[in-house]
């Protein structure tokens, strides 16, 4: 799931990021898959394996203080949540991004915590999906 591509930044300016309704919109992933519900099932299996170890390498990386491995893990989890339908967690991913690439490390402590709410929710709408 980590090549999956990745989809545009989002965030206003003095927002911290823009809050949706649902954590993860089915009908966005399979409007954005192509092949049967076996391949989608797959995906999404795989996508909230790889979902957690990419949050658990940003809080790492946050806490050594490198920044560059941060705002890279941010992109990697805003491009492929994008791609399941996961715009709450695309969105905070984005906001983390955008503080890594602007050396906020103070910002990214504040919105890691929502990152890691906001995985968690799409991890379990993932897996009650593909049940």
């Amino acid at each position: 799931m980590r090549q999956l591509l990745c989809g545009s930044p989002c965030g206003t300016p003095g927002l911290e990021y823009r809050r949706t309704s649902s954590n993860c919109r089915g009908d966005a992933f399979l409007e954005r898959m192509l092949g049967g519900k076996v391949l989608d099932r797959e995906v999404a299996v795989e996508f909230a394996k790889e979902l957690s170890a990419l949050v658990n390498e940003l809080k790492e990386s946050a806490a050594l203080g490198a920044i560059e491995p941060v705002w890279k893990c941010a992109h990697k989890i805003k491009g492929s949540a994008a791609n399941v339908g996961g715009d709450t967690l695309r969105d905070v991913a984005s906001e983390i991004e955008q503080a890594g690439e602007a050396g906020e490390l103070e910002r990214i402590g504040r919105l890691t915590p929502d990152l890691e709410k906001q995985a968690a929710g799409l991890i379990e709408a993932l897996q009650k999906w593909s049940d």
